[in-house]
C-alpha cells in the first residue's frame, strides 16, 4: 500500500519531469530581419497556375450565358412542402440571419448569381466570366406555373410518374416563360 504522502510525491516528481523543458526555456527576442529572412513555401503548381499564357479564353459566343428562370407554384397551404408555392417577398427586416434574407426578389437572386460569377473569375484567374440573366425581368416575383408545388414532386410517386412530372415542370416553366416574356431568346443560354 502506497502511502499519501508518496503518491503526492509521485505526481510531484511527474509534474516536474513534464514541465521542466517548458520551465527552463529561454526568452529569444526575435528581429525583424530573421522574420524577414523566412523561407516562403510555394505549392509546386502555382507557377504554373499563375502563368496565364497556360489558359485559353472561350470565344465560343454565348456559350458561357446562364438564363435565370424565377418559377413558382399555385399558392397553396400543404404541410408536406415548405412555404405556401411563392417566393418570400417580406422586408425580412426581422430575420434572424443575413444569410437568405428576404425578399426572394429578383435582385435576391441577381445578386445569388454574381456570387457564383465572381467565384467562377478567381477560381480560373478571369479567364471564365460568366454572363446571365434574370426573368422575369417586369417586377413581378416569377412566372406561376399551373399547379402546386406538390403536383410535380408527387408523395410516394414511381419512378415513371417522377420522371414524367419532372419533365411536365420544364415543359411548364419553358411555356409560362416563352407566353409571359416572348423578348427571352433561350437559343442564346447555354446554361
Amino acid at each position: 500500500m502506497i502511502r499519501k504522502d508518496t503518491t503526492a510525491g509521485i505526481a510531484f516528481v511527474i509534474l516536474a519531469l513534464l514541465f521542466n523543458p517548458i520551465l527552463s526555456l529561454e526568452k529569444k527576442n526575435f528581429k525583424n530581419e530573421d522574420l524577414i529572412q523566412r523561407v516562403t513555401k510555394i505549392h509546386p503548381l502555382e507557377q504554373n497556375l499563375s502563368a496565364k499564357k497556360n489558359f485559353t479564353r472561350s470565344t465560343t459566343g454565348n456559350n458561357d450565358s446562364l438564363l435565370v428562370l424565377l418559377i413558382d407554384f399555385q399558392e397553396d397551404d400543404d404541410p408536406k412542402t415548405t412555404g405556401n408555392g411563392k417566393f418570400d417577398l417580406s422586408d425580412g427586416s426581422d430575420y434572424p440571419i443575413s444569410i437568405g434574407r428576404p425578399p426572394h426578389n429578383r435582385q435576391y437572386f441577381h445578386y445569388q448569381i454574381e456570387a457564383v460569377r465572381y467565384y467562377w473569375r478567381a477560381a480560373s484567374l478571369g479567364f471564365y466570366d460568366l454572363k446571365h440573366d434574370v426573368y422575369p425581368k417586369r417586377d413581378i416575383a416569377a412566372y406561376t406555373l399551373p399547379h402546386e408545388m406538390s403536383y410535380y414532386n408527387p408523395e410516394n410517386a414511381s419512378q415513371e410518374l417522377m420522371i414524367s412530372r419532372f419533365e411536365e415542370y420544364f415543359r411548364d416553366a419553358f411555356t409560362v416563360a416563352d407566353s409571359t416574356s416572348p423578348e427571352i431568346i433561350f437559343s442564346k443560354y447555354r446554361h
